[in-house]
């Protein structure tokens, strides 16, 4: 359940979305290009209503809850204006600007899956459509309780809302008529605040919001109880990814056909657009493509189509990518799975990886909210079957663990609102931490001198003699070069060189590598990519390989966490490698000595895991250095900020910033500087102001470097249209987008142009990656690494497909290094796509002579400067908008957009403007700040470790609820039996008047089930006592850690020592379970001893149940593919039934055909015979009839007879059928593949119930080294307490041991496991200072 939201303006003028949104509510909705269209207004909005359906629904979400009507084509004008759509009053002050937002369109995507099911079920399509309702009512819900408007001087003040409003659009399909049922929930900026009044909401919460607003759905859609039921009913489930997992296998072969149907439907367009320039398509116009484009190639002609045909068109389709799904499946009933079941380490870790992650485009900065969504896609994840209440609890639970390993940016005790990114993960900040640290000791003990002058002249000379013999002109360097290569070749341990595109950073890095050989040492060139450090391999001339490969060689190994995180790691020589063979150290060609020099080209991408292990690759071999780069360039793959760290450490001899740009050339005279865009790409580099950057974006504009296009397809077209004329010159061009569904269309319409102009050999053809058509003459580039005798390729190397084998194999040319390759079918349909276009971040490096960069709402400052300072001779951006003013501000805004390589510094200052710019809430301005930990109002401010507490109490209230659940259905049962049963009995023994002895003992039972209906009661409060007080621990206790982590560091590290020396001077009691669990065991190496034969035990369990696992594996791979072989055997005969029967009925038919033709003849031969051939014609035609009659049953009516003789054909078809025993052979392979079916599940059911064993096993072993922990710290407060205290804690100890033994009912001295809820926590005496 995810999607975006898009905001509608008052204008509507040339943002393209009119005639599409026109369409949408006519019959579908492309949701892909909705949201890639900037917003339009009113009219379009109004237009956006389907002509058939005059009502729209809306939610009002005020103090009584949500309230729907409906609202007409007037009144819906009037909502979207803001405006009361029954009195027509504006609500609050009118908003005229073209600019003003109207609505905010927040799109709910289901599962692909959900909707093919809705198709092959109707009656899943109502329980979908009843699932949506739910998600609906849940995020409008949402939005009304956490959204707010501002008050006050300059909008500092938030106020809550009293109402929100929200009208709903259903779609079933896209604009491809593909299977997509979605839905637009739209949000009206104008709200009601608490106090009455009208105004706009506040619109950057809206977008901060809908990440949550996603992860809820998602929520939805894998733990909904009765969405899932209603699909355990036709057999199907959920896999890992959300999909249904019996139809997740159909999903890409129909994404892909859906491809092409966008392919057909711009094709279309395009013609049309030709031969109607200057002209826009109606809303009919585009509809009559959409269905042209979904036709071509089927049987099905559009005109024709309805609602059933569309259906059973699908149904065709999903059966020819797999018939098994169209057979009927038994109910599968959904596992049950609770809260208590899951490992809340494995949740915290998903939802911390799936924050960070996201948050890699903020500087690795999240909020609360953000936090709050990995929490909630960590428990959708696991799909649990629990009431919306507990789950609700689980993923508090789970942000709460997840906030303890975050650290705060904001200032000191400062809780600004939960939707500013004010938070990191702590193991970042350590990382950065580490980059710092490792800079700072360069700096500090390394020897800056930098190369002498005369070394560097005499390189310049070497270089020189090297470019003369390839015909090149001599080397030309700048003081500032000349300044960066003696940094580079001089001693300094840690340098770092910064320059803007067309510095000439590498012929800088040539003439220090000369410089470095001279000296008799080794440069060691690397890069983020592969491709890059090829081409700094080949125009430096040193050795080179990508960071990644160095890194690896000296024992580095990363990989993608389920969540989507990197995680990194580091392994010894003589350890095992992943791939189980002893990794023995770097190789030959990657080992390092004291005094090498490792140069870092394009340092700007370089993630800090990358920069951090790079460092320490280079103090463990005391090799040297280099960082060369641009900051200002697109930012790495990971988190940014790792080149301004170091740089940050350096002394100004050891860091050299490159002025003079070198690239740029006039376009009317090559060989002459453009020193004027020279100085504005400086500019743009930097822009730091809005008032510079619009500056910058003016003279852009003015000089020819900005083009303003109608919308995002006109951008496509010009962007294609420039490749083609660079192309049919014989010019090199970049083009670039920040997206790459952009960027595919572009490559889709390049490619479409050379159909057309003749340039592609069309005849033979390869797939490529996501669904692209290869074509002999293609541009295409390959986008994974991969060497071997094979072929060698790299990641986005660009090349032309020569030749396309008739067993897949694809010859290219090109590269680096103008060689040819021999790619097999398997690489080119999963890493080959078409190279016409590349997203900005692949253009890194690029050096062409043209560039045109496509600009969206999304585009950043450093995708905008990547960009625009790829062409030598020209740079052009593409930007959509109504008019100058809306360009410009695009182009202004892009260049303030993420700026990123920030320090730790900047980045505090940026979390302090924004926690400024978003305002307070009203009613947190009251709100005291936190004591200190000895304060009563931090009740557990006295713990080491919070965190460790929370989890104890977790768990233990786990096994609580657990409990209570039993203790449910044992009530339930024995309720049932009372009132079924035994009071039944009672009342007939005495109305039979049976003898004493059976009344009594009728009594007897019922007084019995009584009496332990009373003590289930008894025991059921006890628990929910316990379960009371142990929530109320758990959310002091999130109160703590959320204290802690927004304290400032140096004030939470002077409380951590205070609360060390109390733990052990004055300890807490020993009978305070809560904070010494183990405080009463008197021996605890007997405790020891327990939990290290219960982990052994349950390691055993482990091992025992992982080789029954494994063959159980084997059997559910076994019937798996039984099943689908049955399934297929299934397919053979229905195909060859469905083939007879198709023949048979076409024979019978032509036979019916024939023998009413004879008698049509012979009745017309009797029409028109004379007098004397009249009766015996007559007879004729009449014995004709009875022939007819005697072999087909009756005479048609005439106008009847086409759907008469089908029918009767049909029939006979089917008698003819059962002769043939093709039927019971059908009937037979249905059956048998109904069986294979059932022990498949049987057999995936038992895998499943093993792995569950291992999964409790494993939490059970958590729990023990929990409380090893736990045993080890009660250990070291005991040893470490006063002798005295101590001696006395041990006498108390060994009495109650006594009292406990000679009681009635004896104790243990310490339970099994520690109780941590029977206590009320108490506190001990706080020490004085």
């Amino acid at each position: 359940m995810r999607g975006g939201v898009q905001v509608w303006r008052r204008g509507v003028d040339g943002h393209g979305i009119r005639h599409a949104t026109a369409y949408a509510l006519q019959g579908g909705c492309d949701a892909a290009e909705v949201e890639q269209q900037v917003s339009a207004g009113a009219d379009a909005a109004v237009a956006y209503g389907p002509d058939d359906a005059p009502t729209v629904v809306r939610h009002t979400a005020g103090a009584e809850g949500i309230q729907r009507d409906r609202l007409d084509a007037e009144q819906l004008r009037a909502w979207i204006d803001g405006a009361d759509p029954e009195t027509g009053e504006q609500r609050g002050r009118a908003m005229t600007s073209p600019d003003a937002h109207l609505l905010y369109d927040a799109t709910i995507n289901a599962p692909k899956s959900y909707s093919l099911a809705a198709v092959l079920h109707p009656e899943l399509r109502e329980e979908f459509d009843a699932l949506m309702d739910r998600v609906t009512d849940e995020t409008v819900t949402a939005w009304s309780d956490e959204l707010s408007t501002r008050r006050g001087a300059g909008g500092k003040q938030r106020i809550g809302l009293a109402q929100i409003e929200v009208v709903e659009l259903d779609h079933e399909r896209s604009r491809s008529l593909d299977p997509h049922a979605h839905r637009h929930l739209w949000l009206n900026a104008k709200v009601q605040g608490e106090d009455g009044k009208w105004s706009n909401v506040d619109s950057q919460q809206v977008f901060r919001h809908q990440v949550l607003v996603n992860a809820r759905g998602e929520l939805a859609a894998r733990t909904d109880q009765r969405w899932r039921d209603a699909l355990a009913k036709h057999g199907y489930s959920l896999n890992d990814d959300g999909e249904i997992a019996e139809l997740s296998h159909v999903v890409e072969p129909m994404s892909k056909r859906a491809a092409q149907i966008t392919r057909n439907k711009g094709r279309f367009e395009k013609e049309w657009r030709t031969a109607n320039p200057g002209e826009e398509p109606s809303p009919r116009l585009i509809e009559s493509w959409d269905r042209q484009a979904w036709a071509l190639d089927r049987a099905q002609k559009p005109d024709d189509l309805d609602e059933a045909q569309w259906r059973d068109q699908v149904r065709r389709e999903i059966a020819d990518v797999d018939p098994a799904v169209l057979l009927p499946r038994d109910p599968s009933p959904v596992t049950p799975r609770g809260a208590h079941e899951v490992d809340r380490e494995q949740l915290t870790a998903y939802a911390l990886g799936w924050t960070d992650q996201r948050a890699v485009r903020s500087q690795g900065r999240f909020s609360r909210v953000d936090l709050r969504a990995g929490a909630t896609m960590a428990v959708a994840q696991a799909q649990l079957t629990e009431d919306p209440a507990e789950l609700a609890r689980l993923i508090g639970e789970v942000e709460t663990r997840a906030l303890a390993d975050c650290e705060s940016l904001a200032p000191a005790d400062v809780r600004g609102p939960e939707d500013v990114k004010s938070f990191r993960l702590t193991s970042v900040g350590q990382v950065r931490a580490t980059i710092t640290e490792r800079a700072a000791v360069r700096a500090a003990i390394g020897d800056a001198t930098p190369a002498p002058l005369e070394a560097i002249g005499a390189a310049v000379k070497t270089v020189d003699a090297e470019r003369a013999t390839a015909g090149e002109d001599p080397v030309q360097l700048d003081d500032r070069q000349i300044e960066a290569a003696r940094a580079v070749a001089g001693s300094s341990p840690l340098v770092a060189i910064e320059g803007p595109a067309g510095a000439g950073k590498t012929t800088m890095l040539t003439v220090a590598e000369r410089a470095v050989a001279a000296e008799g040492s080794r440069m060691l060139t690397v890069a983020p990519t592969m491709k890059a450090a090829q081409v700094a391999q080949a125009e430096i001339g040193a050795d080179g390989s990508s960071l990644h490969a160095l890194l690896y060689q000296h024992g580095y190994r990363w990989h993608t966490e389920k969540s989507g995180q990197t995680t990194w790691g580091r392994i010894s020589s003589g350890d095992t490698d992943n791939d189980g063979s002893i990794y023995y150290g770097p190789s030959q060609a990657a080992q390092l000595a004291a005094g090498d020099l490792i140069v870092c080209d394009e340092a700007g991408m370089v993630d800090v895991d990358a920069m951090s292990a790079l460092l320490t690759v280079a103090d463990d071999t005391g090799a040297r250095l280099a960082l060369v780069g641009d900051p200002n360039q697109v930012r790495p793959v990971g988190h940014s900020g790792a080149m301004a760290l170091v740089q940050a450490q350096l002394p100004d001899e050891a860091r050299v910033d490159l002025y003079a740009i070198h690239r740029f050339r006039r376009e009317d005279d090559p060989r002459e500087a453009d020193t004027a865009y020279a100085e504005i790409s400086r500019d743009l580099r930097t822009a730091g102001t809005p008032e510079k950057a619009h500056e910058v974006a003016l003279w852009l504009q003015q000089h020819g470097h900005v083009a303003q296009l109608s919308d995002t397809d006109a951008q496509t077209e010009q962007a294609a249209a420039a490749w083609m004329t660079a192309n049919g010159a014989g010019e090199s061009i970049a083009v670039m987008a920040s997206d790459n569904d952009v960027v595919e269309a572009i490559n889709q319409a390049v490619q479409e142009s050379r159909i057309e102009a003749g340039q592609l050999d069309t005849t033979t053809m390869a797939a490529g990656r996501d669904g692209a058509v290869l074509h002999v003459g293609d541009v295409v580039t390959t986008r994974r690494n991969h060497r071997s005798d094979g072929y060698s390729v790299a990641n986005r190397e660009n090349w032309t497909v020569r030749e396309l084998a008739e067993d897949g194999t694809v010859t290219l040319s090109g590269g680096i290094d103008q060689r040819t390759e021999k790619i097999p079918a398997e690489y080119a349909a999963e890493h080959v796509t078409l190279g016409y276009a590349s997203t900005i971040h692949g253009a890194q490096g690029v050096t062409a002579r043209r560039a045109v960069t496509v600009v969206s709402e999304g585009t950043t400052a450093a995708q905008l400067y990547v960009g625009m300072s790829r062409g030598k001779l020209h740079n052009r951006a593409l930007v959509a908008g109504s008019d100058e003013t809306a360009v410009l501000t695009q182009i202004s805004d892009a260049m303030l957009r993420e700026r990123n390589d920030l320090t730790d510094d900047q980045l505090r200052e940026l979390v302090k403007t924004d926690l400024d710019r978003a305002g307070i809430d009203a009613e947190a301005e009251q709100a005291p700040a936190p004591g200190t930990w000895r304060d009563k109002s931090r009740p557990f401010g006295d713990l080491l470790e919070p965190a460790i507490t929370h989890d104890r109490l977790t768990r233990r209230r786990d096994k609580l609820t657990a409990e209570v659940r039993e203790q449910e259905n044992r009530r339930h049962v024995l309720t049932e039996k009372l009132e079924v049963e035994i009071l039944p009995a009672v009342a007939v023994a005495k109305r039979d008047q049976a003898d004493e002895l059976t009344v009594l003992t009728a009594e007897k039972r019922r007084d019995t089930a009584k009496r332990q209906l009373e003590e289930i009661d008894g025991t059921m409060e006890k628990s929910r006592e316990q379960l009371g007080r142990t929530d109320k621990h758990l959310s002091a206790l999130a109160d703590e850690i959320e204290t802690r982590t927004v304290m400032d560091p140096e004030q939470a590290r002077g409380e951590q020592h205070e609360r060390e020396g109390a733990a052990i001077h004055q300890p807490a009691k020993p009978t305070d379970k809560l904070r010494r669990p183990f405080g009463q065991a008197l021996s605890l190496q007997q405790e020891q001893q327990r939990i290290r034969a219960e982990r052994d035990q349950a390691r055993l369990t482990i091992d025992r149940t992982s080789a029954q696992q494994d063959s159980a594996g084997s059997r559910a791979d076994e019937a798996r593919r039984e099943a689908h072989e049955a399934a297929e055997a299934v397919r053979l005969a229905q195909q060859q039934l469905d083939t007879t029967s198709d023949q048979l009925t076409t024979d019978k038919a032509a036979t019916i055909r024939t023998d009413l033709t004879a008698l049509h003849q012979a009745r017309e031969a009797a029409g028109s015979a004379g007098m004397l051939r009249r009766r015996s014609a007559e007879r004729a035609a009449t014995e004709a009839e009875q022939r007819f009659i005697a072999a087909h049953g009756a005479v048609p009516e005439l106008a009847e007879t086409d759907s008469w003789i089908h029918a009767r054909a049909t029939e006979a078809a089917q008698e003819a059928l059962s002769s043939t025993g093709l039927p019971t052979k059908v009937q037979q392979a249905k059956e048998h593949a109904s069986t294979a079916q059932q022990q498949f599940k049987k057999a995936d059911r038992t895998e499943a119930g093993l792995a569950q064993t291992i999964r409790a096993a494993r939490l059970d072993i958590k729990d023990l080294d929990a409380q090893d922990g736990e045993l080890h710290h009660e250990a070291t407060v005991r040893r470490q307490m006063p002798k005295d205290a101590a001696t006395a804690e041990q006498n108390q100890r060994g009495a109650r041991y006594r009292r406990a033994t000679t009681s009635q009912q004896p104790r243990t001295p310490q339970t099994a496991r520690p109780e941590m809820d029977e206590d009320r926590a108490q506190k001990p005496a706080r020490p004085t200072r």
